[in-house]
């Protein structure tokens, strides 16, 4: 899992500065309204890779984790 939260924090310190950057040339006025909509879009999906990339690296983990202990699904409530 430790794997799975350092990607995790790498990518949330990429989409710090990518929203500082969005932040500072929409304050700016350095873009006009049509790009502060492209680079508002384009940071909600940088969000919504996060989330989904954390979640399935964590589920990748878990499955790898009951694969080498070779575990049944009836004996997983069992152990953990």
């Amino acid at each position: 899992m430790v794997e799975v939260w350092n990607d995790y924090y790498k990518r949330v310190s990429e989409i710090k500065i990518y929203f500082d950057f969005m932040l500072a040339s929409v304050e700016n006025n350095e873009t006009n309204e049509e790009l502060a909509k492209i680079l508002k879009a384009n940071g909600f999906l940088m969000l919504y890779n996060l989330i989904e990339s954390t979640v399935r690296n964590a589920i990748e983990e878990i499955h790898v984790a009951f694969s080498g202990d070779n575990l049944k699904f009836s004996e997983i409530f069992n152990k953990y």
